[in-house]
């Protein structure tokens, strides 16, 4: 298969300096150094970023269930307005 692949000018002259002094082509090199990268070692995957869950989350699933039904964004609105008042928000 043939692929392009962007290498820096001084990159890519390394590259064949190295591959002809090895009496080799730059495709050999290329073929060598991603069947050596597929068989390294898989990194362990990167611990968990997700953001801290937020207190008021957990809220939502209570007042879906109190509020079934009645969900309109006046409706929404004056029961933010209500916890901002007693100090839940």
């Amino acid at each position: 298969m043939h692929i392009t692949v962007n290498l820096s000018d001084s990159l890519y002259r390394a590259v064949i300096a190295k591959a002809a002094l090895e009496g080799r082509t730059v495709g050999d090199v290329l073929t060598q150094a991603v069947e050596q990268f597929l068989r390294s070692e898989q990194p362990t995957s990167a611990p968990c970023t997700s953001p801290t869950p937020r207190p008021w989350i957990g809220g939502l699933r209570k007042y879906a269930q109190r509020t079934a039904g009645s969900q309109t964004l006046s409706d929404m609105r004056a029961s933010i307005a209500k916890a901002r008042e007693s100090g839940l928000l």
